[in-house]
């Protein structure tokens, strides 16, 4: 298979060509491998591989499963498989190796997937765009100088430079769907509790994270989700359909969407806005009827709580990591603003959280209101298409701050500096978060591409379990010429 044939096949086309003999699962791993090798000097995108344990389960896999020989890259989030490396992107855990596989994992490896390594997170996937210290800044394929997003920053440039044809993701306030902009790919967060998290966290980071996976293709998606669903938590959730991806193949009737193209953060990029009103009149010719509205919410408190959760939960990650590793954490071992997510996390009340879920559970309440009167919600994905690399972290003097006051034990008086930083990214990305903090599907579907060369993502959302009819949309959507495509070799 030559390289110019293996970028135009998603998923499901590499796993026809496989059962069909026309290809071999070699010559699919050996085309991989030579993309990684060409473009990963340059993008970064890939942090550690292990081809060898890649050859191994060509041979150990069961020939007869649904995606034998279909080649992916891991997310180096969450996403284990034991005996690999599994940094999550910090100083901390660079020499940490699994000691087992996770669940989500273990699903696509029964699946047939080859799995070839890991890709490039930010520390403790914390930010929406890709730069550990660790390991540097992943590029973005479609301009070098701008960032693919975050936190599966990584996966999404191995995805669109044609690395591969799906890798996996998580999503904990878009971390899926912002990349996926940003990459000019498919990016789908499902409903809480559809896909597993263990099987060392399961309602990770207060039910805001869930497992899939990001794709050149709607019908991919649909496919893997098919094959990753069940939570291995406490709860499980009925399937809505038998099957995802069967229900791209059914008739969907006209939809009523609601359209908002404002932040409460502030301005939203008039690239990223007319993207989102060319999509709406694509909608309105295929006969479904969009109304210029948005939810009724306390955006606020909305924002200033998922800012607390990241206080709350990185605090809790450092006390496990300390129990997991049995040493203390400094910090010299993560970068500043971990560290000080973590101490002023240890500051905080110890029932804020449980307000925070709360408020969090409430707003899904009236988002269900809000779904009785419409079927859809759509906005960009994103206000601000167009990151530099280096513009979202905190600057010189602000981790010179965070270092001088962290070793003055004056972390009280940090708050405001982080959550400047916080916000910073937030106004960026403004409009994924509330999909998390109540636990609903969304999905961005690319849409355009900016004057700067960077694809523009239009986003939306469903009330909960409506995750076919997202699917379905997406279908009907890809099939019009508002979809974008373009393989960057």
């Amino acid at each position: 298979m030559k390289l110019n044939e293996y970028v135009k096949y998603d998923a499901i086309g590499i796993a026809h060509l496989i059962a069909k003999k026309e290809v071999s699962p070699l010559e699919v791993l050996k085309s991989a491998i030579e993309k990684i090798e060409k473009l990963n000097p340059t993008l970064n995108a890939v942090i550690c591989t292990h081809y060898d344990l890649a050859k191994k389960q060509i041979e150990t896999s069961d020939k007869s499963a649904p995606l034998y020989g279909v080649v992916i890259l891991l997310k180096d989030s969450l996403h284990e498989i034991e005996n690999t490396c599994s940094t999550m992107g910090s100083r901390l855990l660079k020499n940490y190796v699994s000691k087992k596989t996770s669940t989500f994992v273990k699903r696509l490896l029964d699946a047939g997937c080859i799995v070839l390594g890991k890709t490039n997170v930010p520390e403790f996937a914390l930010m929406g765009t890709t730069e550990p210290k660790l390991f540097g800044p992943t590029r973005n394929p479609f301009n070098l100088e701008y960032s693919p997003g975050g936190s599966s920053g990584g996966s999404a440039a191995s995805v669109a430079s044609g690395m591969v044809s799906v890798a996996t993701g998580n999503d904990g306030g878009g971390s899926i769907r912002i990349p996926a902009s940003m990459c000019g790919l498919f990016g789908f967060k499902p409903s809480r509790y559809f896909t597993p998290m263990g099987s060392e966290f399961f309602d990770a980071w207060m039910g805001l994270v869930v497992n899939h996976v990001l794709t050149k293709t709607v019908r991919d998606s649909a496919f893997f989700l098919d094959v990753e669903y069940g939570f291995d938590g406490p709860i499980y959730c009925q399937k809505p359909v038998e099957s995802f991806f069967k229900e791209l193949d059914k008739p969907l009737k006209p939809l009523k969407i609601a359209l908002n193209t404002n932040s409460y953060l502030g301005n939203v990029d008039s690239q990223m806005i007319e993207a989102t009103y060319k999509v709406a009149k694509t909608l309105e010719d295929l006969g479904h009827t969009v109304e210029e509205t948005q939810p009724q919410l306390d955006f606020a408190r909305l924002y200033d709580t998922y800012i607390d959760a990241m206080f709350i939960e990185t605090s809790f990650l450092l006390d496990y990591l300390e129990k997991k590793l049995q040493r203390k954490i400094t910090i010299s071992d993560v970068e500043p603003s971990t560290y000080i997510l973590a101490k002023i996390g240890d500051s905080l009340h110890s029932k804020l959280n449980v307000y925070i879920k709360h408020f969090w559970d409430q707003t899904a309440y009236l988002m269900r209101g809000f779904f009785e009167q419409c079927d859809i919600y759509m906005t960009p994905t994103l206000a601000n298409p167009h990151i530099k690399l280096g513009s979202l972290l905190p600057s010189s003097f602000e981790e010179l701050a965070l270092k001088t006051i962290s070793s003055a034990n004056l972390s009280s008086y940090i708050k405001p500096i982080i959550k400047k930083i916080a916000f910073k990214q937030l106004s960026a990305f403004p409009f994924t978060q509330l999909a998390n903090q109540t636990g609903l599907p969304a999905m961005s579907i690319p849409a355009g591409i900016s004057s700067q060369n960077i694809p523009l993502g239009v986003q939306f959302m469903s009330s909960y379990a409506n995750d076919h009819i997202l699917f379905r949309l997406a279908k009907q959507l890809e099939d019009t010429p508002i979809w974008f495509r373009q393989i960057k070799e």
